[in-house]
C-alpha cells in the first residue's frame, strides 16, 4: 500500500493484532509511537503474507463454515431420527449429539452493553457465510458477508 517498512537504516516493526470485527481473526499492522496502525485486508495483496491472508479469507473461512454447517445438519438429522425410536425398554430415544450454540463475537470497538445470541432452528436454511450485525440507531442490519445481502429489523421487533 506504499507504507514504508524500511527506509535507510530506519525500520518499522510489523505487529499482529486482533481483528477489528473478530478478535480471533488476526490483522497485521505497523507499530507506531502511539500504538499499531492495522492494515486493511486489501492493503496486503502480494508476497507470502498476502498469500496466506488471501487463503485465510477466501478459502479457509469458507471451508470452516461449510464443515460446521454440515456437522450441524447431520447432528440435527440424527437427533430427529433417533427421537422417533425407542430403546429395548420402551424409553423414547434421546439426542445422540449435543450442539454447541452458534458463535457470536463482539467487535472490539462496540459501544454499549447489548448482548446478541443466536440459535439454529432449521439447519437446511444455513448459508456458508459469516454475518455482521450492526445497529444504526433504529434498526438492526444483518449482512451476510459472503454476498452482501442485508436484512434489517427495527428495535421494537427484536
Amino acid at each position: 500500500n506504499g507504507q514504508s517498512i524500511v527506509i535507510g537504516g530506519f525500520t518499522q516493526q510489523l505487529q499482529v493484532t486482533a481483528g477489528d470485527l473478530d478478535a480471533q481473526s488476526k490483522s497485521i499492522g505497523v507499530k507506531t509511537g502511539t500504538g499499531v496502525r492495522a492494515f486493511r485486508d486489501n492493503e496486503i495483496s502480494g508476497g507470502a503474507i498476502g498469500g496466506l491472508l488471501s487463503f485465510r479469507d477466501e478459502v479457509l473461512t469458507s471451508a470452516h463454515n461449510a464443515i460446521g454447517r454440515l456437522a450441524t445438519a447431520i447432528s440435527m438429522q440424527f437427533n430427529a431420527q433417533h427421537a422417533l425410536g425407542q430403546d429395548r425398554n420402551g424409553a423414547a430415544g434421546a439426542n445422540l449429539f449435543s450442539l454447541a450454540p452458534p458463535k457470536v463475537l463482539s467487535a472490539g470497538h462496540n459501544a454499549g452493553n447489548a448482548a446478541l445470541t443466536a440459535t439454529i432452528s432449521d439447519a437446511s436454511a444455513l448459508e456458508v457465510s459469516d454475518y455482521n450485525v450492526m445497529f444504526d440507531g433504529s434498526n438492526y442490519v444483518v449482512t451476510r458477508v459472503a454476498d452482501g445481502t442485508q436484512t434489517s429489523r427495527s428495535e421494537e421487533h427484536t
